[in-house]
């Protein structure tokens, strides 16, 4: 959750209960997230996507287990969600998607991640073969039963 300039993260131990939130002009910096399974680790980072998206801030993440994915779509209310913004104090708590662009290994149900030199269009094959530079960027080799074929690199 984004709020005055920083991402709201959760609230520190008692008997404070401080708020504790990543300030978005020191958001560069490294860091981990680490912890045994079922420690919020993936939730930790949902929220850190969420606010930075929501400051404007383009977010890359790999999601290989398909954890991530569902925040394209608003959530769902339950007693449960009820009862945890109740226990941090949140007001006027929304249910929100986040902008989502997936991208697929295999290019089957998103934006292909691996693309080659055709798949660019003809203009790209075009430039390869007109410039000098392209031109030896490109090489023509023979493998060993005499078959031509062309890389670009």
């Amino acid at each position: 959750m984004l709020k005055d300039n920083a991402i709201w993260m959760g609230v520190g131990a008692e008997p404070d209960n401080k708020p504790v939130s990543l300030l978005l002009d020191q958001a560069n910096r490294h860091g981990l997230i680490a912890g045994a399974s079922g420690t919020g680790k993936t939730v930790t980072l949902k929220v850190m996507a969420e606010g930075f998206s929501k400051a404007g801030v383009p977010v890359f993440m790999a999601d290989v287990k398909g954890d991530i994915t569902g925040m394209c779509s608003p959530g769902v209310d339950s007693e449960d969600m009820q009862e945890r913004i109740k226990c941090f104090g949140i007001e006027g708590f929304t249910y929100e998607g986040c902008p989502v662009r997936l991208w697929d290994m295999l290019g089957g149900q998103g934006i292909p991640v691996r693309i080659t030199i055709s798949d660019m269009g003809p203009r790209s094959s075009r430039a390869c073969s007109s410039s000098p530079r392209s031109r030896r960027a490109c090489s023509t080799s023979s493998s060993a039963s005499r078959t031509t074929r062309t890389s670009c690199s």
